[in-house]
């Protein structure tokens, strides 16, 4: 099965803020159950520099700094990933009628 996630993140403030530097995990995992065929990010404004790491949960990480202040953070993410499994949730259905 192929899914197509989209998801937009926005953080607007009532004044200009200087932000730490944030860490985005939003890129799904490629594993023995699942591949990533496709992550693109985007982030606005656009960050003064960014990094990716794993996390020690195996999670994609992206770190992303700022220079100056801003009032509006936006974080798009799209991706296509495919799953390999039949039952992804990996559950028994049990018939509770009986």
């Amino acid at each position: 099965m192929i899914f197509e996630i989209n998801h937009i993140t926005t953080y607007e403030y009532s004044k200009n803020v200087v932000l730490d530097p944030q860490i985005i995990q939003l890129q799904p995992k490629n594993d023995t159950n699942q591949v990533l065929k496709k992550f693109d990010i985007e982030i606005k404004p656009k960050p003064e520099g960014q990094s990716n790491s794993v996390d020690i949960d195996g999670n994609n990480t992206i770190t992303a700094w700022f220079k100056g202040e801003i009032k509006k953070l936006e974080i798009t993410t799209s991706s296509i990933i495919e799953t390999l499994n039949e039952n992804p949730f990996e559950y028994i259905v049990i018939d509770l009628s009986l």
